[in-house]
């Protein structure tokens, strides 16, 4: 539960809910005098806030928007937002992990094998002289 007050008015968001089919946004939310209401964010811009009964909202008297529209569509914003840097920030990560393996396997082309004689020879005991 998200619980934002804005200017003495409180909205809590109790779930969200994403139409695939025609992209739109719907929020159940709650108010602080305690009333549900239903918000669709609609990707035409035409946003809807409907009491729980279906009646429309009475703070829309004289306004265009009312704030249970605002805060759901600031919200709305706010999580778009974190899910593109979100993405971001993945594709950075897959970029830098390709360079770095790029890196390796350039580093292992340019490195010269050793021959299994001279590698031996490395612990051969009686290869070392000791000195008194």
């Amino acid at each position: 539960m998200n619980k934002v007050t804005t200017a003495t008015k409180t909205v809590t968001i109790l779930t969200r809910y994403a139409v695939k089919a025609t992209g739109s946004i719907v929020y159940s939310i709650r108010n602080g005098g305690n009333a549900m209401y239903l918000v669709t964010l609609n990707l035409n811009g035409s946003h809807v806030c409907l009491q729980a009964s279906g009646l429309p909202c009475p703070s829309t008297k004289g306004h265009t928007t009312c704030y249970h529209i605002t805060e759901c569509s600031r919200r709305e914003t706010l999580r778009q937002a974190r899910e593109n840097s979100k993405s971001e920030l993945e594709r950075i990560d897959r970029e830098t992990l390709a360079l770095i393996a790029s890196e390796l396997q350039a580093a292992q082309a340019s490195t010269p094998k050793m021959s299994r004689e001279a590698y031996n020879a490395m612990f051969d005991p009686h290869c070392y002289e000791l000195s008194a």
